[in-house]
């Protein structure tokens, strides 16, 4: 990281938390970046001050967070705030095309497919996804829909917030029933963090299950597939312990 002067004022550079340095650590040098939903524009600020990108798109629905935006940019940046352009925009509305990475992080997991099935179009844009919710929702739109899930990782913050970081790229790709739950690349990683994120995906599903068995709504089917997904988390721990 780096300061500026300005006058006499020293302007210190931001510092961004865990799961917005995950997405950081994602984006390539000299990429062109959208990043949805930016509010603060700390990301953004970020990727120019520590020269990573030259053209990075702020992006957001409401007035407010632009203007907010604005304001941040232009106190931490300085002379190279010209690098970011501030987009009031309802997802990728206007977004231009030759952006070649898109970051939608902070909402939730249906919004995000929402965004992504009324903006993507035909882009080649890489995705950088951070859901808040639904995030078995949003990997099975991905998978549904022709995206390659390349790359999930899971970042802790705080004492029991996990954060699920998901790499996506166009490209037909295959699926089970436990890639909706838990992605083959994060099942591979097998780090402490990513099987402790499994772990609570487990204990959610039997949850579930627990409730669905005695409801009176729930469909026969319907349990017979929360059965089934437990039991291939369920095996995949336990393949996991044995090794």
């Amino acid at each position: 990281m780096k300061n500026w002067h300005k006058g006499a004022i020293i302007v210190i550079s931001v510092k961004l938390s865990p799961r917005l340095k995950t997405l950081a650590d994602n984006i390539k040098i000299g990429s062109v970046v959208a990043d949805i939903g930016t509010d603060h524009a700390l990301l953004p600020i970020f990727l120019v001050e520590n020269e990573i990108c030259n053209e990075v798109y702020a992006c957001d629905i409401g007035d407010g967070p632009i203007d907010r935006a604005g304001t941040y940019v232009r106190k931490k940046l300085g002379p190279d705030c010209s690098k970011i352009t501030l987009m009031k925009c309802d997802g990728l509305d206007g977004v231009p095309n030759h952006c070649d990475t898109i970051v939608i992080a902070g909402m939730g997991g249906e919004l995000i497919a929402d965004i992504l099935s009324r903006g993507y179009g035909d882009r080649t844009a890489k995705l950088i996804l951070q859901p808040m919710t639904s995030i078995d929702k949003l990997r099975k739109y991905l998978y549904d829909n022709d995206f390659h899930i390349v790359d999930e990782t899971i970042v802790k913050e705080m004492e029991h917030r996990y954060y699920s970081v998901i790499i996506a790229e166009p490209g037909k790709q295959e699926y089970e029933n436990l890639d909706i739950y838990a992605s083959k690349p994060l099942r591979e990683k097998r780090d402490k963090i990513s099987l402790n994120f499994i772990e609570k995906i487990y204990r959610t599903q039997r949850a579930k299950i627990r409730g669905m068995r005695t409801s009176r709504l729930t469909k026969e089917e319907d349990l017979r597939y929360e059965t089934t997904v437990f039991k291939e988390i369920e095996n995949y721990l336990e393949e996991e312990k044995r090794r």
